[in-house]
């Protein structure tokens, strides 16, 4: 469970994924925002238009998606360029956006309506962490941690990415 938060932009985060990385991630950006879903408005709505079960609700990640409508609406939007990204590397949509991009598309209605968005969650070890660049931290982390990260369906690896 994360997300890889490789620019402030939510499409410009899921262009730069690893292909294995990308064909995980929009499920479980899908199972955050279900979870904010749950914990915040109940199961009456979910159930209702079908959304998953909770997930992972107390990890970090989870937690910071149902903070602030900001940063669900930030993860929303990186939930569907995963999608777009997934289907242009893969030819085919993602079961998780086919399913839920519409049942996703409204924020919960109890989320708090704060205009700014909360530092995103650095789910990593403590080493790569950076108090104030997460994204730097998400990029030293996937550099040192994620060997097995390849761009080869269609995307040329990110210009940050040196190894």
């Amino acid at each position: 469970m994360n997300i890889f938060y490789f620019y402030d932009c939510p499409i410009a985060s899921a262009k730069a994924q690893p292909d294995k990385m990308l064909v995980k991630m929009p499920l479980e950006t899908a199972q955050m925002l279900c979870t904010a879903h749950r914990e915040l408005d109940g199961d009456e709505y979910a159930d209702k238009v079908g959304l998953y079960k909770k997930a992972y609700w107390n990890h970090p990640c989870t937690v910071w998606a149902r903070a602030g409508v900001i940063n669900y609406v930030w993860l929303y939007k990186h939930f569907l360029a995963l999608g777009e990204e997934y289907k242009y590397r893969y030819g085919r949509e993602h079961g998780s956006i086919t399913k839920l991009k519409n049942a996703l598309e409204p924020h919960p209605d109890n989320i708090d309506p704060n205009p700014k968005m909360t530092p995103v969650a650095q789910a990593m070890p403590d080493k790569y962490k950076r108090l104030y660049d997460p994204i730097q931290a998400y990029r030293d982390y996937c550099i040192n941690e994620k060997h097995y990260a390849k761009w080869e369906r269609g995307r040329d690896k990110p210009a940050w990415w040196v190894k």
